[in-house]
């Protein structure tokens, strides 16, 4: 059964308060990449299961998928992650980086953003269709993967399993504008050898930081592609690794 809109803009201003409190409650679970997820799995299942969807389960990497039913269709597929990069020195936060704390309409902590808040407001929206009894020509699923901060592991395996969508939403933040499209990826290794010497006789040693130094100075002033939907190109520099064991 098909409801106006202004109705669903109600309960969704209506749901906002529920939406606030579960990223809090997300928030101050802390889910480092890399690290252990059975417990930020099993909070999410929880919720999902107190949200009253139809079906929840994890898979066998990790992946927590919920589900709400609807006709034969295909199904609409909600794509979110539970692992974030890491808070850095606590004394760089206001607030404590997992209190979760609200302070003047801003709610604080490391992975509010990216993507405890996302992921809470579509666990909330994909719930509010059953109690509202809006039923979908196909499935909705709610997934909430692992390893998307290494490489988006995680939702590579959601994809050899799950049917086809009809539609695919990812919640990345997006400032609240919607995006069609993403810009892909290229990682790149760049590696600059020296030769050791003392520090005290540096002519005789081959040093690499300036070379390396160099490079990244020079990245700046690259030119990158432009694409009319997706925007400019960026590059960022974000790993440097020294091997001091090497001759």
């Amino acid at each position: 059964m098909a409801l106006p809109l202004a109705n669903i803009r109600l309960a969704t201003q209506e749901h906002q308060a529920v939406a606030a409190a579960l990223t809090q409650r997300l928030v101050r679970i802390p889910g480092l990449s890399g690290r252990g997820k059975r417990g930020w799995a099993a909070a999410i299942a929880a919720e999902m299961r107190t949200l009253g969807y139809d079906e929840v389960w994890t898979d066998e990497v990790g992946n927590v998928v919920g589900q709400i039913n609807g006709g034969d269709g295909p199904a609409v597929l909600l794509n979110g992650h539970m692992d974030h990069v890491d808070p850095g020195p606590a004394e760089g936060w206001p607030y404590p980086p997992f209190s979760g704390q609200i302070v003047d309409g801003e709610l604080w902590g490391r992975a509010s953003v990216d993507m405890k808040g996302p992921l809470a407001c579509m666990l909330v929206a994909t719930s509010m269709l059953k109690r509202m009894n809006l039923t979908l020509p196909g499935p909705v699923l709610m997934t909430v993967a692992v390893m998307e901060e290494t490489g988006g592991l995680g939702t590579q395996h959601l994809l050899t399993y799950l049917k086809p969508a009809a539609v695919a939403i990812c919640g990345e933040p997006s400032h609240n504008v919607l995006r069609r499209g993403h810009r892909g990826r290229l990682e790149l290794t760049v590696t600059f050898k020296g030769r050791s010497a003392h520090a005290s006789v540096p002519h005789l040693a081959v040093n690499p930081h300036y070379e390396a130094a160099r490079f990244l100075t020079s990245l700046p002033g690259l030119v990158l592609g432009m694409d009319e939907t997706l925007g400019p190109a960026t590059v960022t520099p974000t790993l440097y690794k020294t091997d001091q064991g090497q001759p």
